[in-house]
């Protein structure tokens, strides 16, 4: 665990010091059905120095960047998420260099393809503010294609960028922390379903089997 950094998918805090970071987006936070200037700066103040990222809700370069830059102003610790494109496809590198030059830091978020990856390397390389390059690895897995190649893309291309890290997203089960380690990320999130399973690392196997049949067994009585 020492050789990536953890990030919960999530605003429940965690008293665990393997946890370094935290993101948030849209579909996790609708379910309190508050608006984020509700949500937010509490949780800013309980995390301290800890980071968060907060996707913003727009799609039109305006509104993003005034989204963007209040909630900018809540705290320190905080990672304006930018989508990559909008949903007409566009790119919103306009956002992006506009809210570098304003010194907010930065993750851009929903990233699928190497095009995308080139985009971001020609386009925002030349500048030292702090940004994090998140990929969407799970749903890029969901489609049969492994997400290492483009990581590992990535981290080989930003190498010498150590203001720029690069994050696993939408992480699907435990052993992606591996995956996302030997492809050299910086960072992975996890949601409070692998969080559930990260005490079963270095698990012995054959306990865990015996474990199973005992399970199989419990539950067969119920039939």
């Amino acid at each position: 665990m020492d050789k990536i950094k953890i990030y919960y998918d999530g605003i429940d805090i965690k008293n665990d010091i393997l946890i370094k970071g935290y993101t948030t987006n849209p579909s996790i936070l609708k379910k309190y059905n508050k608006p984020y200037s509700e949500l937010i700066p509490p949780l800013l103040d309980k995390l301290n120095d800890i980071p968060l990222s907060i996707e913003v809700c727009s799609d039109e370069t305006t509104l993003m960047l005034k989204e963007s830059k209040e909630i900018s102003k809540w705290g320190n610790n905080t990672y304006i998420k930018i989508p990559i494109i909008n949903t007409k496809g566009d790119y919103n590198i306009e956002v992006i260099q506009s809210l570098i030059n304003d010194n907010i830091n930065v993750n851009i978020t929903c990233i699928f393809t190497r095009e995308q990856i080139d985009m971001i390397y020609d386009k925002i390389t030349n500048n030292s503010h702090k940004i994090i390059l998140s990929i969407f690895s799970g749903r890029i897995a969901d489609t049969g294609v492994s997400p290492k190649f483009l990581c590992k893309y990535t981290t080989d291309l930003f190498k010498d960028n150590d203001n720029i890290e690069v994050l696993w997203a939408s992480t699907r089960e435990v052993y992606n922390i591996f995956d996302a380690i030997d492809s050299g990320c910086d960072i992975i999130t996890i949601p409070e379903s692998i969080y559930q399973k990260l005490y079963l690392i270095n698990k012995d196997l054959t306990e865990y089997s015996k474990e199973t049949v005992q399970q199989f067994i419990s539950d067969g009585k119920l039939l």
